[in-house]
């Protein structure tokens, strides 16, 4: 969550909650082309205004995936209320 807008992103995942951090953090401070990099590099943002906390503990991937979309609607974290499925412009040259 954004600590300064409010606005809310949503993932799966089955790593520990510390190395996903982690990796948004790495993911701002290297500027890269995700939803949580733009959004935190923005001039009214920074990393300091990034919290993640756990919603749910889910077993299996499947399973984890059906929460994920239950959540992502229930937060209403889709873009542009949330940071969930942002526009992101690839390129690609890469």
């Amino acid at each position: 969550m954004c600590n300064k807008c409010k606005k809310q992103y949503v993932r799966e995942t089955k790593r520990k909650l510390k190395y996903r951090l982690n990796n948004h953090r790495s993911d701002i401070r290297l500027k890269k082309p995700t939803a949580i990099a733009i959004h935190f590099n923005d001039i009214l943002h920074s990393s300091e205004d990034l919290t993640i906390m756990p919603i749910e503990m889910a077993e299996g991937t499947e399973y984890r995936r059906h929460r994920e979309s239950a959540w992502i609607k229930e937060l209403k974290c889709n873009y542009p209320f949330g940071l969930n499925y942002y526009p992101l412009v690839h390129d690609d040259k890469n």
